[in-house]
């Protein structure tokens, strides 16, 4: 088979297994009961499949403070979700002949994968994950305002390198995302590497982190067809077949300018309802909103200086 087939072969097989349980298994009236988590994913998706955020980023603020799932129900539907949508888009990247770094993949998955070992043997509180999220997401705010000025170049082996892939799958093991995030900055503002060129490699990666989670909640029990968000994930899958696709075939047509901003309004959408919305302690609260005044100074700053 030609490689520009397999995506295309692969999403055909999907919609067949995906049309046939539906019929059998479920109903129209479920499929419009599940309408907010397929709205959620048409936006969550474009986010895995042309940033360096993952589709974890919608999906989990969306989840816990929209929808009131569990900050741990709104994991597994991430890792679910993304298991389909990030896979796809990969196999969408394969297919147009996009570049993969996969000899960096190959080294970093076993740390990856034993730090998302260690994370899901692990229960943290429902709200810390949410706030601990919100940081994440701050930071990663202020990181995307340093990459503005990257330079070309090639991903280098480090020791570094390995304890980013180690926390990435721990911290992937407690939100559903996260370690495609860490690697993206690692690369682009340590070893200097083309932030554009590299997303196709995150993407990837994320996609195998979120196989490899998904799988083993499903061995453990912690995933089944009887689990909160089991329908939302299956009414949300054949969405994200297409749209993370479909975000990174934009990723290559879209002026890098566009997603930036798409990002930042992203991050503070979610930021800003953790401050409302959320209820905890007033210092970390004080603590977030001065890290919100400083980003957004540093990009003011940042974007002087360019157009200077």
């Amino acid at each position: 088979m030609k490689r520009a087939y397999l995506y295309p072969c692969v999403l055909i097989i999907l919609y067949c297994v995906w049309l046939g349980v539906f019929a059998s298994q479920f109903s129209v009236s479920d499929l419009l009961a599940n309408w907010a988590s397929s709205v959620t994913m048409i936006f969550g998706s474009f986010v895995a499949g042309s940033t360096p955020l993952g589709g974890g980023a919608v999906a989990f603020p969306v989840f816990t403070k929209l929808l009131e799932f569990s900050a741990m129900d709104a994991k597994v539907f991430s890792l679910a979700i993304q298991a389909v949508g990030m896979s796809c888009a990969t196999l969408f990247f394969v297919s147009r002949g996009v570049t993969i770094y996969w000899s960096l993949l190959l080294r970093i998955m076993p740390f990856a994968l034993l730090g998302l070992a260690i994370g899901l043997h692990f229960n943290v509180a429902n709200t810390n994950l949410k706030v601990i999220y919100s940081f994440f997401l701050l930071g990663s705010g202020y990181l995307l305002v340093k990459s503005m000025n990257e330079q070309d170049g090639l991903w280098r082996g480090s020791t570094g390198l390995y304890i980013v892939a180690l926390l990435g799958g721990v911290l992937s093991s407690f939100v559903g995302a996260g370690a495609d995030t860490l690697l993206f900055f690692y690369l682009v503002l340590r070893q200097r590497v083309s932030a554009k060129a590299l997303i196709p490699t995150t993407v990837c990666f994320m996609a195998l982190i979120s196989l490899c989670g998904i799988a083993s909640l499903t061995i453990s029990g912690a995933f089944s067809p009887e689990h909160a968000v089991f329908e939302p994930w299956f009414f949300a899958a054949p969405i994200v077949a297409v749209g993370a696709p479909l975000g990174g075939y934009i990723l290559a047509i879209v002026h890098e300018r566009v997603v930036m901003r798409f990002i930042y309004l992203l991050i503070a959408l979610e930021v800003v309802s953790t401050l409302l919305i959320i209820d905890f302690a007033p210092m970390i609260k004080a603590l977030l909103a001065g890290l919100i005044v400083f980003v957004v100074f540093s990009l003011l700053r940042s974007r002087k200086q360019l157009s200077s």
